[in-house]
């Protein structure tokens, strides 16, 4: 309130300059304004971000200094213009060399003695480079030379955003909680996966003798997307000498059912041709071009049923790691139905001789290591044919 009045005076002796009760009152409202302490400010920064305060105060020769009261730590600080250190003034002005431990080191911050202009004597400036949450707290700013210009700052230093610390605590739970679902899901769909694969497996077995029912359960699924529980699919099976013409029939005319081929549409019904072989099978069947880019160890389970018949091609492996050429390849009982069915597939286009039996070649590989001798072992078609 006194602040407030003297600068009313103040303001009427620059109205009235000329009337001389006015200065006489406005001499004394200078003296009151010298006598007036100065205007104490609590700044407040962020981490981060330089921390600055200054005060207006005669520094003369003996200088400024900036106190900091640590209440935790029990110590205080006390912060210089690095020329005092320089011109061995520390000692005066500090009462010390060095500072505690748990003040910051000389680097670390700026005083500065600024010289003054005009009615101003100077300044004395502190700044805190990168301040920290522990520069908060009551700083106090010491004149030897002017008692008069001493001054508290409050200063507070806020926390900006989380520490890296609590970013973890706050996201590990959430991490871990995803993990547990995901793990949940996959578990659920690997059953899921195996009960398909039964069900697939027991659809595939009606096809040897119950052609009726065997369409029945296929229902509108495509017959490409049938796997059972060892991965075989219909190239394998028909690959194996137990296939017959019968079944290579049922399986062409449900594909030309599905497809609606021009031999349906002309009343010719491939199904009644006496010529119908293995051969129909592997090349009446279409392929989707997606399959040749999946690999084996592809998880199934996170394909939809629906979509199945687009990772199924002439080259697939099963779980034993046969392709269907290795099946036809290794068949003992019908030699005559091996011959055949060998040169079926070497005939059609996109299959591959050179492809390994990879679950093979590991396992003779384990066995060479603690046999140290390799045994008799297939990997290609054609060491099986040998």
């Amino acid at each position: 309130m006194l602040g407030r009045i003297s600068f009313v005076l103040l303001l009427l002796c620059k109205i009235s300059a000329l009337d001389p009760d006015t200065v006489e009152m406005c001499n004394q409202c200078k003296d009151v304004c010298k006598d007036l302490p100065q205007k104490e400010e609590n700044p407040s920064f962020y981490e981060g971000q330089n921390v600055t305060s200054k005060v207006e105060g005669d520094f003369g020769s003996e200088g400024c200094k900036f106190l900091f009261h640590q209440k935790l730590e029990n110590v205080t600080c006390c912060y210089i213009d690095i020329r005092r250190h320089h011109n061995n003034q520390g000692e005066n002005l500090c009462g010390r060399l060095e500072e505690p431990k748990s003040c910051r080191k000389r680097e670390t911050y700026e005083v500065t003695e600024v010289d003054g202009y005009g009615e101003i004597d100077g300044w004395c400036s502190m700044t805190l480079i990168d301040g920290q949450i522990s520069d908060s707290g009551e700083y106090e700013i010491i004149f030897p030379g002017d008692p008069k210009s001493n001054a508290k700052r409050l200063i507070e230093v806020k926390k900006y955003g989380l520490y890296y610390w609590e970013i973890f605590l706050i996201c590990l739970p959430i991490v871990v909680f995803i993990i547990l679902m995901l793990y949940v899901w996959r578990n659920w769909l690997i059953k899921r996966e195996k009960v398909q694969r039964d069900h697939d497996g027991t659809i595939l077995n009606l096809l040897r003798n119950k052609n009726d029912e065997f369409k029945e359960k296929l229902g509108k699924r495509s017959i490409l997307g049938l796997r059972d529980r060892n991965d075989n699919n219909i190239f394998h099976l028909a690959a194996g000498t137990d296939w017959t013409q019968e079944m290579t029939k049922t399986v062409l005319d449900i594909v030309t059912e599905d497809a609606g081929s021009p031999e349906e549409e002309k009343g010719e019904c491939i199904t009644n041709k006496e010529d119908t072989n293995k051969e129909d099978i592997f090349g009446r069947l279409k392929i989707s071009s997606l399959s040749e880019w999946i690999p084996d160890n592809f998880p199934y389970y996170l394909i939809p049923k629906f979509m199945l018949h687009l990772t199924i091609n002439l080259n697939s492996r099963n779980k034993e790691g046969n392709t269907p050429l290795i099946i036809a390849s290794k068949a003992e009982k019908d030699q005559t139905n091996q011959l055949e069915a060998v040169g079926i597939l070497l005939r059609t286009k996109g299959v591959k001789m050179d492809i390994k039996n990879e679950a093979l070649v590991r396992w003779v590989s384990r066995v060479a290591r603690a046999t140290r001798r390799c045994p008799p072992c297939s990997y290609t078609p054609l060491h099986t044919a040998v």
